[in-house]
């Protein structure tokens, strides 16, 4: 048998106008998401990259140097010249890198920042190289 302090709090939620509106609101709460306080979400983004290396020691001066400015830009590396296998086409011209980005903005920012520039020119120099930039989805 259920006392009547058993009830109590649910007598309170439902007598009082403003606990019902509360305890209504979070009944509803995963009908409505919350508004986001940055605006809308942006897509993720990923740059590609085949890089065909023909000089070894110049060119890890340009993996420690990117790195560092990938991360600083917002990026990470998610494929850094590990083992592929081809399954159908041609396979890439030397060792295949992934970055990913929060958008593409931050990709580009990145890619065309002053820091940059000095960096690509080493791998330029030390490797041939085809990138692509492509907007992933939103998260």
């Amino acid at each position: 048998m259920r006392s009547i302090w058993s009830s109590l709090p649910l007598l309170l939620i439902t007598q009082s106008p403003v606990l019902a509106q509360g305890a209504s609101d979070l009944a509803n709460a995963h009908a409505d998401p919350l508004p986001s306080v940055e605006g809308p979400i942006s897509p993720t983004a990923f740059v590609i990259a085949e890089i065909d290396v023909h000089d070894p020691v110049a060119y890890e001066e340009y993996k420690s140097e990117a790195a560092r400015l990938i991360t600083q830009y917002g990026g990470r590396y998610l494929v850094r010249g590990g083992a592929t296998e081809i399954i159908e086409g041609q396979p890439p011209q030397g060792r295949l890198i992934v970055l990913e980005f929060p958008s593409m903005a931050a990709a580009k920012a990145f890619l065309e920042s002053d820091e940059y520039r000095p960096v690509a020119a080493v791998r330029h120099r030390s490797a041939t190289s085809r990138l692509i930039l492509a907007e992933g989805m939103v998260p």
